[in-house]
């Protein structure tokens, strides 16, 4: 049975294919061309999905389109002059991605090649894609501390990064007892893995229960903020493994800690378990700090701040606001309560 987030993300997928491959997103340049299987020469079947995907290569800026056009045709408009990498992916009838390709027939983000567009330039990238070599991914995603399988819920995935930091957009679910497997394979070369909680599933929006948690790095929540590319300064504590071609990779485990309270109530805004400077909003927050030297500031109302492991700076806002430095030797708390501050 397929999980709360492999369904969530066919739904999504199905909702933005009507876009039509004309369609204009803003004035500016264009990138535009055709999308061919290079097995038969011809657009892929109805009932495949084929997203292009351009990224700006100093920002990773990206903008999307999913081709709805029979003939495989696409259209990009509204891009600022500049340089640009354009990727192509194919999922068949079954969510599997069959296709992982970048401009020129490249695996990867590093190796693509870049495209440079003029102001109001129109530039045509046809992509003729071919299999790629690569391999099944699999492991296991438990909680950490009590070794238990996260998966029940549904809302736990396992998604997988290029070393450029670049999403292969792909949300694996987990199963109940924990395992979870690539849906169709990656690409050869090195990757890095998330396992994150979706609080955008049916019965999961309460979350999340979990911290985001890269493998065999930082944790915090949410940790890919969007659905394109990583958040730059966790991602560079993953650890990175290899997928050789032809050989099936597994025990690619994760472990995600609780998400913790902050003095009993569920935090708004979550930090990460390195040192994070968090502002929050100008209404009601209630910020977990997580592990780290944290500086935490309360803008507009009453706020509840809690710093949790580390020495931490807490300072309330114009509201009025409890503050709690946690286990760590040397907090600092400004506040109407405060709560374990050695000053």
């Amino acid at each position: 049975m397929r999980s709360k987030v492999a369904c969530a993300l066919a739904l999504l997928i199905v909702g933005n294919l009507a876009v039509p491959a004309g369609a204009s997103i803003r004035t500016g340049a264009v990138i535009k061309g055709t999308v061919t299987d290079a097995v038969t020469g011809k657009p892929f079947p109805a009932g495949y999905t084929v997203g292009v995907d351009v990224f700006e290569t100093g920002t990773l800026a990206r903008t999307r389109v999913w081709i709805g056009d029979p003939a495989g045709k696409y259209q990009i408009t509204g891009l600022p002059a500049g340089q640009y990498k354009v990727r192509f992916r194919v999922w068949d009838g079954s969510d599997r991605l069959i296709r992982y390709r970048w401009h020129n027939n490249r695996p990867t983000f590093a190796a693509a090649t870049a495209v440079t567009v003029g102001t109001g330039a129109t530039v045509t990238i046809n992509g003729s894609l071919s299999t790629f070599a690569g391999a099944a991914v699999s492991g296991k995603v438990t909680e950490r501390g009590t070794g238990l399988p996260l998966g029940a819920s549904g809302c736990i995935f396992v998604e997988l990064f290029e070393a450029s930091g670049i999403s292969m957009g792909v949300l694996n679910g987990v199963e109940p007892d924990g395992t979870w497997r690539l849906l169709g394979k990656a690409p050869a070369g090195s990757w890095a893995a998330l396992a994150g909680y979706w609080k955008f599933v049916g019965g999961c929006e309460q979350g999340p229960t979990h911290l985001d948690t890269w493998r065999g790095g930082a944790s915090g929540y949410p940790l890919h903020p969007d659905d394109a590319s990583a958040d730059p300064v966790t991602f560079a504590t993953a650890k990175r493994f290899t997928v050789v071609a032809g050989t099936p990779l597994g025990n690619i485990n994760l472990s995600m800690p609780p998400a913790p309270t902050c003095r009993g109530k569920t935090p708004t805004i979550f930090g990460t378990t390195l040192a994070d400077n968090i502002v929050g909003t100008s209404g009601r927050d209630i910020i977990s700090g997580l592990a780290g030297d944290d500086t935490i500031k309360g803008l507009g109302g009453n706020d509840l701040l809690c710093g949790d492991e580390g020495n931490d700076r807490l300072y309330g806002g114009p509201g009025v606001d409890v503050a709690d430095g946690g286990p760590g030797s040397n907090d600092i708390c400004v506040a109407e309560t405060v709560f374990r501050c050695e000053s």
